[in-house]
């Protein structure tokens, strides 16, 4: 059971019951479909990992205020507050609205906000041509890596933590690229998906977009058990993997 169903089984329950429960959403899926779906199976917030600490108050802030059950959906990406005012019954029909208040400054990576355009946000994302999703390479994978400074700003400018960060990721995530390998290989799409799930959420707590964009959409096949499809990417994993542990191992010396 994942949290969508189990938000399901909850909002079923709660029938007839008067009264609801507010549920919030912490995931590393950030696309605009990903928030549909929490929205559909009736969650009331929605917040992106890495987690920043203003939309974390502002979402503390929306159900203290009482502005449950319409819905809060916060994204860092766009770094201000957006709602649904429609009723929970008109969510799933409901677009996302954006309001006027800005949440505050986000401690993210720099770049974000000041040198990366619009069009390199677009680059960021998974190229896909009719032959079908294109490896990611090197130079791709790191066209928006964060310095160690950065870095340490998307961490809550918390520098004993971004150094345990780098070194969990140095270790863990190789063992990620190779589970991805192996469960495909068993033909297992569940655990394939959870293991290239924590390789993205791994490297977007980092602020690696590219990778975490290019693992999602391999998510994606998982989930649809495209598994052939998948399989012309197991090289592409293990050596992302390796460039993202060396990248680690490379940030720690920059302190």
């Amino acid at each position: 059971m994942d949290g969508l169903e189990a938000t399901r089984r909850i909002r079923g329950r709660e029938v007839g019951l008067g009264r609801r429960q507010l549920i919030c959403a912490l995931t590393a899926h950030a696309a605009s479909q990903d928030r549909q779906r929490c929205q559909d199976a009736g969650m009331d917030m929605f917040l992106e990992k890495p987690v920043v600490i203003e939309l974390l108050e502002e979402a503390v802030n929306c159900a203290l205020t009482g502005q449950i059950p319409e819905a809060c959906f916060l994204s860092h990406e766009r770094g201000r507050l957006a709602t649904t005012p429609e009723s929970a019954e008109d969510t799933s029909q409901a677009n996302l609205q954006q309001t006027a208040a800005e949440v505050g400054p986000e401690p993210a990576n720099p770049k974000s906000d000041s040198r990366v355009s619009a069009k390199a946000e677009t680059d960021l994302q998974p190229q896909v041509t009719n032959e079908g999703l294109v490896k990611l390479d090197r130079e791709r994978a790191f066209a928006d890596s964060p310095s160690w400074q950065e870095l340490v700003a998307i961490l809550h400018n918390n520098e004993n933590l971004s150094v345990d960060v780098l070194r969990l990721l140095q270790s863990e995530i190789p063992k990620l690229g190779r589970e991805f390998g192996k469960q495909l290989e068993r033909g297992d799409a569940k655990q394939t998906r959870r293991a290239i799930h924590t390789f993205k959420s791994n490297v977007r707590q980092v602020g690696l977009k590219a990778a975490a964009n290019y693992a999602a959409a391999l998510e994606d096949m998982a989930r649809d058990q495209r598994l052939d499809e998948l399989a012309e990417h197991v090289e592409t994993v293990s050596a992302l993997a390796g460039w993202v542990a060396d990248w680690a191992v490379q940030l720690q010396a920059e302190r």
